[in-house]
């Protein structure tokens, strides 16, 4: 005659209390967690945002100028290359031998980016032709015509007036995880209804820099990047702007 072996087993009793502190701990880990990736998001926008301004810095020591911008929604050769003229755009990722990836935010959409006329080099512009190094090109380019300007939540221009002789050259622009006025891959720009962000997806050189905003009449997740003539080469190119007269003073 056989015996049954009886299996210790769990009651329905004690599956429940388990799946009970599995739900309790998922509850306080889960937003946790959410925080983490969007964090990582924010942080891996930052970087790339840091990467296309060593870039652009480069690009100057090269060339003596900046690229214009891509065109959105180009493919083939001209997919991430500059166009003669074109002051906003996509950021020129092939022209600065970057990676597609690095012209996107964290969120995985385009940058803007947004460039000064006069400090492309285009051939109708006033790009000094001299043997200088390009530095002191790049730095003695005069007051542009068509400045780009960027103002905070109360319409004041964030560059102070005190500075002489800088100015904005460009912006980059990350449009927040919903790419909300970022471009998309055709070439249109996604819709928005935040009169701000909005601002920031118009097709000219006026863009908004404040801090974020759940408003959801005006709210704003847009990450923004301006940087001035003389920034660009003392942070990001290691070569301040110089004086003419040799005074090896920066520009005050």
């Amino acid at each position: 005659m056989k015996v049954r072996k009886t299996l210790p087993g769990f009651s329905l009793l004690e599956i429940a209390i388990v799946l009970c502190i599995i739900g309790i701990v998922g509850g306080f880990g889960l937003p946790a967690l959410t925080n983490m990736l969007k964090q990582q998001k924010i942080n891996r926008t930052e970087q790339h945002l840091t990467q296309i301004s060593q870039a652009l810095a480069g690009y100057v020591l090269s060339h003596k100028h900046l690229p214009c911008a891509a065109v959105p929604g180009a493919s083939g050769e001209l997919a991430g290359a500059s166009e003669d003229n074109r002051v906003i755009g996509l950021v020129p990722y092939r022209t600065l031998g970057l990676p597609e990836s690095v012209a996107k935010d964290g969120h995985h959409h385009w940058v803007t980016y947004a460039v000064v006329p006069e400090l492309t080099g285009t051939k109708h512009l006033m790009m000094p032709q001299t043997d200088d190094s390009p530095e002191r090109v790049f730095c003695e380019i005069s007051s542009p015509i068509a400045e780009i300007q960027v103002h905070n939540q109360q319409g004041e221009s964030v560059l102070s007036a005190d500075i002489r002789g800088d100015f904005i050259a460009c912006v980059l622009i990350s449009h927040g995880p919903k790419g909300e006025g970022s471009f998309t891959d055709a070439g249109s720009r996604r819709p928005t209804l935040s009169h701000d962000k909005a601002v920031n997806a118009a097709d000219d050189l006026v863009f908004i820099d404040r801090l974020p905003s759940a408003d959801p009449e005006n709210f704003f997740d847009d990450t923004v990047r301006w940087i001035t003539r003389n920034n660009l080469m003392a942070i990001y190119g290691q070569k301040p702007c110089q004086k003419r007269d040799d005074s090896n003073h920066p520009l005050d």
